[in-house]
C-alpha cells in the first residue's frame, strides 16, 4: 500500500474511522485510509481545472 498523496510506503496506523483504517503518511503528515477511492487526486483536479 502507497501513500494516496504522495506516493510514499512510509507510514503508521493512526485509529479506525467508519470500520476502515487510518494511516498517517511520515513523508507528508497527511491521512488515508485502507478503503477504495473512486477517484484519484489527480482525476479531481483535471476536473477541477475542466470546470474551473
Amino acid at each position: 500500500m502507497e501513500c494516496t498523496h504522495c506516493g510514499s510506503s512510509k507510514y503508521i496506523k493512526n485509529g479506525v474511522y467508519k470500520c476502515s483504517q487510518r494511516y498517517r503518511c511520515k513523508e507528508c503528515n497527511r491521512y488515508f485510509s485502507d478503503k477504495v477511492r473512486k477517484f484519484t487526486y489527480a482525476d479531481k483536479e483535471v476536473f477541477y481545472r475542466c470546470i474551473g
